[in-house]
């Protein structure tokens, strides 16, 4: 640890990762514009066209004002919080089980200012990181590798289900066996993993009522897809094929469309700038999946490296499952957009993630080796970086 602290003040030349930081801005644009298209039906009883908008705004530039502050804290400090982070998440997920449920659920602290399974996601992704990091040579053991992270992530993705919430709980079970993998399980106990995960959230399903109502809306859409029977997913589907090639222009979004500025806020890209702005998002956060997966690969050690895997496994995972709920691929899930929905905790962490990778990009050795070559295994070791160990 010692060799890897002392070199963290060894930046890189390059301090400033713009790649990074362009796809960022992108997609922030992208989400405010697409915020306001989405939200003048919604405001305007309120006589402010431009409610949520401005709201949003403030969400978007306290966002970069935290990803400034921490793309400047050197990542390594994140795993001597790691513990206190997941400590504190867990309590959290405890407290927000008692609040007064909205919407059939209870998810938000301090009124609404505050989701706790917004922060888990984080949290967990750095303890995985940390915990993985040094069990790295007992992984292929179940008893010291698999089975102890199972119990981890289970509790963490148990308590988000129990809000209810089973669209997070999934995605963290997604992304914390995707790190598992990324540092170098076995396929066998990769395949376990992903069994045992999928029996859990179908039993999830099968005694939860909003889960499979959710699944019913999906499967009539499947059935019947020029149905005009009423519910969210016809009703964004409708909106996004209004907007044709090039789109109807932001703000010109006539009617109301339940989670459109949240859950559904691709239909409101695609009505606003049409088939060329939904391509342009998913261009966008493939162009943020090769950069940080490249952050990941370049890495100087394997702490670094499961960190910048993580979070962008995360980010990337929950773009997709969210785009997927837009088109009818998934059923509604509750999962935002990054970047681009309405929200604020949503915003926040993940401005909070993005800073982290930026800053380990930052401390990327000079020399470095091809790319994906610390992530690429084939001789049954670890994926990630192997450094000096002090």
């Amino acid at each position: 640890m010692t060799s890897v602290r002392s070199r963290l003040y060894a930046r890189n030349v390059v301090a400033f990762d713009a790649t990074l930081m362009v796809i960022v801005i992108a997609l922030l644009v992208v989400g405010l514009l697409s915020v306001y298209s989405a939200s003048v039906h919604l405001a305007l009883p309120s006589g402010n066209p431009a409610f949520w908008f401005r709201r949003q705004l403030t969400w978007t530039l306290l966002g970069l004002g935290v990803m400034a502050v921490t793309s400047y804290i050197p990542y390594v400090y994140w795993r001597s919080l790691a513990p206190w982070l997941l400590l504190g998440t867990l309590l959290m997920l405890v407290v927000v089980l008692f609040m007064p449920a909205r919407f059939g659920s209870s998810r938000f602290l301090a009124g609404k200012s505050v989701q706790p399974s917004e922060v888990a996601k984080f949290s967990l992704v750095v303890y995985a990181a940390s915990w993985l990091a040094s069990h790295r040579d007992h992984l292929h053991d179940v008893s010291y590798g698999l089975l102890p992270y199972s119990v981890i992530v289970g509790l963490v993705a148990g308590l988000v289900a129990l809000q209810p919430d089973l669209g997070t709980a999934m995605l963290l079970g997604m992304v914390a066996f995707t790190m598992f993998f990324i540092a170098g399980a076995e396929i066998r106990q990769f395949a376990i993993a992903v069994f045992f995960g999928g029996l859990t959230f179908a039993g999830l399903i099968a005694v939860s009522s909003h889960a499979q109502e959710r699944i019913r809306q999906l499967l009539d859409v499947w059935h019947n897809p020029d149905s005009e029977r009423w519910s969210q997913l016809t009703q964004a589907l409708r909106v996004m094929r209004e907007g044709g090639i090039f789109g109807r222009g932001p703000g010109r979004l006539a009617e109301y469309v339940p989670a459109i500025h949240h859950d559904f806020i691709l239909a409101a890209v695609g009505h606003a700038f049409g088939l060329v702005g939904v391509t342009v998002v998913i261009l966008l956060f493939g162009l943020l999946a090769y950069r940080g997966y490249t952050i990941a690969a370049r890495a100087s050690d394997p702490f670094a490296s499961l960190l910048a895997a993580g979070l962008t496994t995360w980010l990337v995972f929950q773009a997709l499952i969210n785009m997927g709920v837009a088109v009818a691929l998934f059923p509604p899930t509750g999962i935002p957009l990054p970047l681009i929905s309405y929200g604020g905790s949503a915003m926040l962490m993940s401005m909070v993630a993005l800073g982290v990778l930026m800053n380990i990009s930052q401390y990327t050795p000079t020399r470095t080796r091809h790319a994906g070559h610390h992530l690429r295994r084939g001789d049954g070791r670890s994926r990630v970086p192997r450094v000096e160990r002090s």
